[in-house]
């Protein structure tokens, strides 16, 4: 929960204000974890049986699940993960051989972007590779990365097709 939580502040931290973002989120899950605490307490005697406790807790929980997802789609990650580098590498592919590139932004990414515990969207998890070994991506080896580094200098990740 840690590191998704801190994705999320990232992003919403536009100008150097992680400390900002990331307080104001504090206080915000604390104000939600006391309405919780308020509203079980208040659903105590009414949910007193099993079966109305079980119920009670499969409806909070798809409330909560539900509330979840909109809040990771309505807010655009800048980092990529296997799912998101597919969605943007398969568009880019697409238009590139229709003649007109282009890459899309994280918002766009994030309309596209499928995600449901224990759901494979697409075949990411197969074909795209993430950190992969320096012998794959250069397989000349160190001389090969130096080229390769010189040659792009303010790019920030290397992409290798493999067939």
């Amino acid at each position: 929960a840690s590191a998704s939580r801190a994705a999320l502040h990232q992003s919403l931290a536009i100008s150097g204000n992680l400390a900002d973002v990331t307080a104001k989120a504090g206080s915000q899950s604390l104000g939600a974890s006391l309405l919780g605490t308020a509203l079980g307490i208040g659903l105590s005697p009414v949910l007193e049986t099993v079966p109305n406790f079980a119920l009670g807790f499969v409806v909070l929980s798809a409330i909560h699940q539900g509330c979840n997802y909109a809040s990771l789609k309505a807010v655009p990650l800048v980092n990529l993960n296997r799912h998101r580098l597919h969605l943007a590498l398969v568009h880019y592919v697409d238009t590139l051989e229709k003649g007109n590139a282009e890459v899309l932004s994280p918002a766009q990414v994030a309309e596209r972007e499928f995600f449901l515990p224990l759901v494979k969207p697409d075949d990411a998890h197969l074909t795209v590779k993430i950190g992969s070994d320096l012998k794959t991506v250069c397989p000349g080896g160190a001389e090969e990365l130096r080229q390769l580094r010189s040659a792009c200098l303010n790019e920030q990740y290397i992409v290798n097709t493999d067939g």
